[in-house]
């Protein structure tokens, strides 16, 4: 089993065309894009978010700080350890 990765969301979402209309993605670090299908669900620090990742070709769920936490360095300490650990985590699925 291969453990979670992390990848770092460089921007804010973006909107653009494609075959069906147009789409919002949120650009990464690594330069790819990951398509946003909405929200899951939220949290006290975060919201996660179903997104598509069109090079690995299915969904994922990705956690994002939520805006009123962002400046706020303890808060981003915190996250970012969480999202460490997790990454750390091995799946039997």
């Amino acid at each position: 089993p291969k453990a979670a990765s992390i990848t770092t969301v460089v921007g804010p979402a973006q909107h653009r065309p494609a075959a069906d209309g147009v789409v919002p993605v949120i650009p990464t670090s690594e330069g790819e894009v990951l398509v946003d299908r909405g929200e899951l669900g939220t949290g006290g620090t975060s919201v996660v978010k179903r997104v598509y990742d069109p090079s690995l070709r299915r969904e994922l769920a990705m956690k994002v700080l939520s805006d009123r936490f962002l400046g706020q360095p303890r808060a981003l300490t915190a996250f970012v350890q969480e999202a460490e650990i997790t990454a750390q985590l091995e799946h039997p699925n």
